[in-house]
């Protein structure tokens, strides 16, 4: 039990610190959570807690819904430059990992027929101008055609 309760207070202190110094949100915490969710699932379909699993399944509560605070998006506290970030920079880490960051763009493509100025904006790395420098640059270095475009892909 006293584990437990350090492991909360690290959470709401790692959490907090996370928060404020991050345009993310917390992975290691959403980490934690789940993984400490799905221990407790297992430790509540053991017979030995059977008879007393109220305050197993009251953690699990908890923290299921700590999971989906932590994953909610931070997009509405953000200011200045960080306002406008691609939709896949500031997804979670639930979001990145199951595309849940691209629904609004299908959502409205299945509505109607999408525009190229109705688009979200991407990360400057991926944009044209920068790859087709990195192309042209590995283009111009010596060595084997075929190694050309590999280093270009690699960078």
């Amino acid at each position: 039990m006293a584990l437990s309760l350090v492991a909360a207070i690290c959470l709401a202190w790692l959490s907090v610190w996370e928060h404020k110094r991050s345009i993310y949100s917390p992975d290691l915490v959403v980490l934690y959570l789940l993984s400490s969710s799905l221990l407790d699932t297992v430790w509540l379909a053991l017979p030995s807690y059977l008879g007393k699993p109220l305050d197993l399944v009251l953690g699990l509560i908890i923290k299921i819904t700590l999971v989906f605070l932590e994953c909610r998006s931070k997009e509405p506290v953000l200011v200045g430059a960080y306002k406008h970030l691609p939709a896949e920079e500031s997804a979670n880490l639930l979001s990145r990992t199951l595309f849940w960051w691209i629904h609004p763009i299908l959502a409205q493509g299945y509505r109607n027929v999408l525009l190229s100025h109705e688009l979200p904006a991407i990360e400057r790395d991926l944009g044209s101008s920068p790859l087709r420098k990195r192309m042209i640059d590995a283009w111009k270095q010596p060595g084997m055609p075929s190694n050309r475009l590999a280093s270009c892909a690699g960078n």
